[in-house]
């Protein structure tokens, strides 16, 4: 049974495919762009082949950018080692551009600034030779277009400015690629650095409402659950019952075989108690070797058949692992809340009923319902 509530919930794999989501929608926007800015040189007669080219190359575009949007819309991607697609939504808009390049006479250099969006795209998610694979993808690819430009179209062409243009290209994503290395090189270490505080907090959080040595919830946070079961029951949404459990002639196993052996008993004991109850019921170390068990929306003659459950648990249960010949049993106190009375007059009822059970020769549940 869980019997720490601490843990605080990380940020789910939803929160993290909506991000890629959103990311994939802003490349299909900016291909709109892109197709925009190709489609004003085709009206400004800049666009070598015409309307029919135009509309195969946007084609083209789009239907990619859909694609990698239907993986994340329908969660194929986490497939994939590298679920945000990014690397590859960027080759894919790379070749896009580059084609669009070679078909634009006039207005490449426009093509080229918009290619340094289509590079800030990877700035939060590729590292360092992501970018160097696409900065050499575009380079290498607005080289090829510069030869193929020269060889089957050199009128217009002034290869000077072109290889010029290539080289501020070449050093302009060279400096990206640099930075955006850097960037997100730091972001990984920001969202490690984020995730070990996250951790100790949850840590933290943890050991202030669980014992240390057995795990269960301490004394301070089961006072706290009763309170909270007392309001519901204010309120006639439900009902409890409480069980003291003690542990009998605890001091004579420390003082026999040693507080390591008491504390062996402890823990023993502890994940006896928590995995004999239902998941929705609470159980505590209140202090010492005592026990406080919370069973939640049971009446008292179901309370105290838990309780005999358990301390027939308890009683049967081997403890040759500690020592030899070691025989443990508990006695348990059990009642059940009554509208209107304190805390300490439920404690008190509780207790009360656990040392009656002492008294009765131990080993055994005593109820002490008002």
């Amino acid at each position: 049974m869980r019997q720490s509530d601490a843990t605080i919930k990380r940020p789910t794999r939803d929160h993290a495919q909506a991000l890629r989501l959103k990311l994939t929608l802003l490349g299909v926007m900016g291909g709109v762009v892109h197709l925009f800015l190709v489609w004003l040189c085709l009206y400004f007669g800049y666009f070598r082949g015409g309307l029919p080219v135009f509309l195969i190359l946007a084609a083209a575009d789009l239907s990619g950018r859909f694609i990698f949007l239907a993986l994340v819309y329908s969660g194929f991607n986490l497939r994939f080692r590298e679920p945000g697609l990014t690397l590859a939504q960027i080759t894919w808009a790379t070749l896009c551009v580059l084609a669009a390049i070679y078909f634009v006479e006039q207005g490449r250099l426009v093509l080229l600034m918009f290619y340094l969006q289509v590079m800030l795209f990877g700035a939060f998610r590729l590292r360092r030779e992501g970018y160097v694979f696409i900065t050499a993808l575009a380079v290498v690819g607005y080289a090829a277009v510069i030869a193929a430009l020269w060889t089957y179209h050199p009128q217009g062409l002034n290869l000077q400015i072109e290889l010029l243009q290539l080289l501020g290209f070449l050093f302009i994503l060279i400096a990206l690629s640099l930075v955006g290395g850097q960037l997100n090189k730091f972001l990984r270490r920001y969202r490690r650095q984020n995730l070990q505080l996250k951790e100790a907090m949850d840590r933290i959080e943890e050991l202030a409402i669980t014992d240390e040595l057995t795990k269960l919830y301490n004394r301070r946070q089961i006072i706290k659950i009763i309170n909270d079961q007392m309001a519901l029951a204010a309120r006639g949404i439900n009902s409890f019952s409480i069980c003291f459990v003690d542990l009998d002639h605890f001091k004579a196993v420390n003082d026999t075989h040693g507080h390591n052996a008491g504390d062996m008993v402890l823990v023993k004991t502890s994940e006896l108690l928590a995995s004999s109850v239902r998941e929705v019921d609470r159980v505590a170390r209140f202090g010492g070797e005592e026990f406080l068990i919370v069973l939640i929306n049971s009446p008292v003659d179901r309370s105290v058949e838990v309780a005999e459950r358990l301390r027939r648990r308890i009683e049967q249960a081997n403890f040759k692992d500690v020592a030899s010949g070691l025989r443990v049993t508990i006695s348990i106190g059990v009642t059940q809340y009554q509208p209107h009375e304190s805390l300490d007059d439920l404690l008190k009822r509780a207790d009360d009923a656990m040392y009656r059970a002492k008294r009765a020769g131990r080993n055994r549940t005593v109820s002490n319902h008002a």
